[in-house]
């Protein structure tokens, strides 16, 4: 079955057929009822077992809210619905702006903040400020002290480090597309492994 399917799922590859489309409804089918079962033993084991047995009483407010939440099915009664839902994104918001701030901005700046102790180093803060300046430092200066030569100084100066940040960017772009696309090829190898090898044996 899993090498009918993966085949199925690569036959795209020559046009769309009604195999793959099979197992694409076959993978969004079993997905879903996974989901179900396994939503279905969460409430059942973490919230209606702790609250019948008495020893918990919180799970009433999670019972409540998911509830309302198929309240929207009713027209009467499908505002209740925004209730939770509003609860749900409130909360989701300030731990993923907390996590986001925390990972990817003081993270970021303590890592960038490393001794000049290797060319690595140099490089790596080189790229850093080049890229920073690439989008705070690029207002051309009023035309009315242009030729000042110490404006003129600066502005070269900028120009060229904004230069060097934006081939630091198509870099970092570059390998973040190569790094995906070799993903992708290794996910392709496995399969093909696993069809070569394990069903037709022809790799050993």
């Amino acid at each position: 079955m899993a090498a009918l399917a993966t085949i199925s799922v690569y036959s795209y590859l020559y046009r769309e057929n009604p195999f793959f489309r099979l197992t694409e409804h076959l993978l969004i089918g079993l997905t879903a009822a996974h989901l179900s079962v396994m939503g279905f033993t969460n409430i059942r084991e973490m919230a209606w077992k702790p609250l019948v047995s008495g020893t918990k009483l919180w799970p009433i407010f999670p019972i409540v809210g998911g509830l309302l939440l198929l309240a929207r099915w009713f027209p009467k009664a499908a505002w209740t619905s925004r209730i939770p839902l509003s609860f749900m994104m409130s909360v989701a918001g300030a731990l993923t702006i907390t996590g986001q701030i925390d990972a990817n901005f003081m993270r970021q700046v303590r890592a960038t903040m490393m001794p000049l102790n290797s060319v690595n180093n140099i490089l790596f803060v080189v790229c850093v400020v080049s890229t920073l300046t690439y989008f705070f430092f690029t207002v051309t200066a009023r035309a009315s002290i242009n030729d000042v030569p110490v404006v003129q100084t600066a502005k070269r100066l900028l120009t060229g480090t904004s230069e060097i940040g934006k081939w630091a960017m198509m870099i970092g772009f570059g390998a973040s597309f190569g790094t995906t696309v070799m993903a992708r090829i290794s996910l392709f190898i496995g399969r093909l492994q696993f069809l070569f090898g394990e069903w037709v044996h022809i790799l050993k």
